[in-house]
């Protein structure tokens, strides 16, 4: 069964108790009719939330995957400047240029991630947001830089291979 058969099935379901509800009613015994009418609804919310949260924790995966390589790239070029006379608006510059590849895919990513958890945002507030987060990492490379040459931070070495 294809996925859209299956929600138009859970749908189905979900809109039967409304139009049950225009019948004329038959008597019952107990309370089965009340427990299923609130039963079918709930359990058609909790399958189809299934579904989005699959989704959901898919597009997160796939922006955190990114966002890992943008960072590493970033953390390459901060290396190979560190022992360079290069100034840090020099830096700056050359940052906002570096991982053309890596930014363009934290973007695309983080973007659609932005999507999945709000599904109604107005989609021209979407790119702004991304591109946010990418001048955020930017500047956060700056500082590392700055961090790096003044000793408030140390560069960490790889551990030694066995």
């Amino acid at each position: 069964m294809r996925r859209r058969e299956f929600i138009t099935l859970i749908a189905d379901a979900v809109a039967w108790p409304v139009s049950a509800q225009a019948q004329v009613p038959m008597p019952m015994i107990g309370v089965l009719g009340m427990t299923i009418r609130f039963v079918i609804p709930a359990a058609a919310m909790l399958l189809l939330s299934g579904f989005t949260q699959a989704e959901l924790e898919k597009a997160k995966n796939t922006k955190e995957f990114f966002k890992d390589a943008y960072w590493k790239c970033l953390a390459t070029e901060i290396v190979r400047v560190v022992p360079t006379s290069m100034s840090v608006q020099e830096f700056s510059v050359l940052v906002k240029r570096a991982c053309p590849e890596e930014r363009n895919n934290f973007f695309t990513s983080l973007s659609n991630y932005i999507v999945l958890l709000q599904p109604d945002v107005d989609r021209s507030t979407v790119a702004p947001a991304a591109n946010i987060a990418v001048l955020d990492a930017q500047k956060d490379a700056v500082t590392a830089l700055v961090d790096l040459r003044s000793g408030k931070r140390e560069r960490q070495t790889a551990p030694p291979p066995r």
